[in-house]
C-alpha cells in the first residue's frame, strides 16, 4: 500500500478517536426510553475471518459510515460469500469500524440484513431519507446507511425518487446525532415525532461494529474505495 495511504488511514482513525472523546461522549444525549434489542451481542459472536473473499459490491449487502464535522469513515460493511446462493448466511463476513473481518453468526446475519432493508424501504413509503435527532449542541456526527439498489427498480421507488433512479447504486438513509437513548426529532417527520423503532434498533446494533485495537490499514483503504469515501 502506498505510504500516503497509510498515512491518512492512521491520521482519520486518530481522529475519530478525538472527535469522539470531545463530542460523542461528553454531552449526554436528552434520555427517552432504554434502547435494547434481541440481537444486541452480534459482534461477540461473530469470530475472526482468516481468509475473507475480496471486498466488492457484488456481495455487498449493506454499509454504515459515519460523517464527522472534519472526516468520515466506515462504521460497518456486510457482505455475501460469492457464488452462494443456497445459504448464504453460513459464509456471511463484516467488515468492522478498525478494518478486523469477521464472520457472522447466521442469524446475526439475516437480523442485520432484515433490519437494514427494512430501513431503507421507509422510503419507498414516501418518508424522508435524512432524520434529524434532537441534541443540544451541534458537532454531532451523522450515521449513513448505503444499500445497494436493484438493478431494475420497482415503480414505487422510481416514483418516490422522482425519476432519478440509477441502478445498483447505494441509496443513503441518514441520521443525524443517533444515539441509542435518545429517538425525539428535532422536527416531525411526517406524523412521527420520533425514529422508528425499526431504525433506532439497527443504528443502534450497528455501534457494536466501532471495534477495538489495532486499525487494519490495508483493509479500511479498500473499504472507503468501495464505498466512494474521499480524503477530507
Amino acid at each position: 500500500m502506498a505510504e500516503g495511504s497509510s498515512i491518512a488511514t492512521a491520521k482519520y482513525t486518530r481522529q475519530k478517536s478525538k472527535f469522539q472523546q470531545k463530542c460523542w461522549d461528553t454531552f449526554p444525549y436528552p434520555s427517552t426510553m432504554p434502547w435494547s434489542s434481541t440481537h444486541s451481542g452480534w459482534r461477540s459472536r461473530a469470530t475472526p475471518h482468516f481468509n475473507p473473499p475480496d471486498l466488492t459490491s457484488a456481495t455487498l449487502k449493506f454499509a454504515v459510515k459515519v460523517n464527522a464535522p472534519a472526516f468520515t469513515y466506515p462504521l460497518l460493511a456486510v457482505f455475501s460469500a460469492p457464488g452462494i446462493s443456497a445459504a448464504p448466511e453460513e459464509e456471511a463476513f463484516a467488515v468492522d469500524a478498525q478494518g478486523a473481518v469477521l464472520k457472522l453468526a447466521p442469524e446475526d446475519y439475516k437480523a442485520l440484513t432484515a433490519l437494514a432493508r427494512g430501513v431503507d424501504a421507509m422510503q419507498d413509503t414516501g418518508v424522508g431519507a435524512a432524520w434529524r435527532v434532537k441534541s443540544p449542541i451541534t458537532c454531532r456526527p451523522i450515521h449513513v446507511l448505503l444499500v445497494p439498489q436493484p438493478e431494475q427498480p420497482t415503480a414505487a421507488v422510481v416514483a418516490a425518487e422522482g425519476g432519478k433512479k440509477e441502478p445498483g447504486a447505494l441509496r443513503e438513509t441518514s441520521v443525524y446525532a443517533f444515539g441509542k437513548e435518545n429517538a425525539q426529532l428535532s422536527k416531525p417527520v411526517g406524523e412521527l415525532m420520533e425514529l422508528p423503532d425499526a431504525m433506532r434498533e439497527f443504528f443502534g446494533l450497528v455501534e457494536e461494529a466501532e471495534g477495538e485495537g489495532d486499525a487494519d490499514e490495508l483493509t479500511l483503504t479498500k473499504m472507503k474505495a468501495l464505498l466512494n469515501i474521499g480524503e477530507r
